[in-house]
C-alpha cells in the first residue's frame, strides 16, 4: 500500500467521482477516502451530474476521461467548468498522452492522472490543487466563492485586517484604509459595544 500524506487540507475535502464503470467507481471511492477526503460521492451517469453538483457542492471532481459508449469526459468537463468554474477537476485516463493532457488542461482540467490511480497520486493532486487555490485566494479572495459575501461583511473584514496589521492602532488603521478616525471608532463601537473609544 502507498504511503499516504496525512495533510489537513482546507479546500479539497468534499469530492465527487464520476466514472461509468461500477468496479472502477468503487475502487476510486475507497482511494479518495484513503487520500483524506472527508465526504465522497460517486456517480456512474452524467444525467444527474449538474443537479448532484449543485446539491453536494463538491470541492473537487474526479472524473474518467471515457464515460461509456462514445461519451468523452472532456466535453463533460467543459460543461462543469462553464457552470461551476470554482470547482477543480481531476481528469483520469488509462490512455494519457501529451496531446490529451494539453486538450484537457485547455478545457478546464486542473490536473490529469494516469491509470492505475493510487492513493499517493490522489493525495498529491489534492494537495497541489489546495495550494493553487490558496495562492489564487491570496490574489483574489472572492474568485472561488460560490456566493459573494455581503458588503457589510467585506467592510468588517477590511476593518479587522487593518486593525490587525496596525496592532489595534485606530489612527494607523484609518490611514491604511483611507478613512477617517471617526469611521474606525464607529466600526469598533458597532462591532463591540463594550469597547471604550
Amino acid at each position: 500500500m502507498d504511503n499516504v500524506l496525512l495533510v489537513r487540507r482546507k479546500h479539497v475535502n468534499r469530492v465527487l467521482i464520476v466514472d461509468d464503470d461500477e468496479n472502477t467507481l468503487s475502487v476510486l471511492l475507497g482511494l479518495v477516502q484513503l487520500a483524506g477526503a472527508e465526504e465522497v460521492r460517486g456517480l456512474r451517469s452524467i444525467e444527474s451530474l449538474y443537479l448532484l453538483t449543485e446539491e453536494f457542492r463538491p470541492q473537487c471532481i474526479v472524473m474518467d476521461q471515457h464515460l461509456g459508449g462514445k461519451m468523452d469526459g472532456i466535453p463533460v468537463m467543459q460543461g462543469i467548468h462553464a457552470r461551476f468554474p470554482w470547482i477543480p477537476v481531476i481528469l483520469i485516463s488509462g490512455q494519457l498522452d501529451a496531446e490529451m493532457v494539453a486538450e484537457a488542461m485547455n478545457s478546464g482540467a486542473d490536473t490529469c492522472l494516469p491509470k492505475p490511480i493510487t492513493t499517493r497520486s490522489l493525495e498529491l493532486a489534492f494537495a497541489e490543487i489546495d495550494t493553487r487555490i490558496e495562492l489564487r485566494l491570496a490574489h483574489n479572495p472572492f474568485r472561488y466563492l460560490e456566493e459573494l459575501p455581503s458588503t457589510e461583511s467585506v467592510v468588517a473584514m477590511l476593518y479587522e485586517e487593518a486593525l490587525r496589521r496596525t496592532k489595534g492602532n485606530q489612527s494607523a488603521a484609518a490611514r491604511l484604509l483611507n478613512v477617517s478616525h471617526q469611521a474606525v471608532n464607529k466600526y469598533r463601537k458597532r462591532s463591540d459595544p463594550n469597547i471604550q473609544v
